[in-house]
């Protein structure tokens, strides 16, 4: 059952825009996708780094980043995409 299903992190963003412009590329793909830390960047010291996540379920890792990369590849100038391990948070 999928409602049970681990998020797990599959790329990290220095700003909100570029985590939701990968957010709905994922959504457009059909991958349900999360933003976390959004709310930290507003309301952080501009001198403070706060990395945002962008999340999916378990079960959608592969085909995510299958996606991201994709995306990066066809957008040069897409920044803030950080590639991680396969570790649920």
């Amino acid at each position: 059952m999928r409602d049970k299903e681990a998020l797990v992190t599959v790329a990290e963003f220095e700003n909100d825009f570029d985590a939701e412009i990968a957010r709905v590329a994922l959504e457009t793909g059909g991958i349900r996708a999360v933003v976390l830390g959004g709310d930290l960047v507003a309301n952080m010291p501009p001198l403070q780094e706060v990395r945002l996540r962008l999340q999916v379920l378990a079960g959608d890792v592969e085909k995510a980043k299958q996606i991201l990369d994709e995306m990066e590849q066809e957008s040069g100038d897409f920044e803030g995409l950080d590639d991680l391990e396969d570790e649920t948070r």
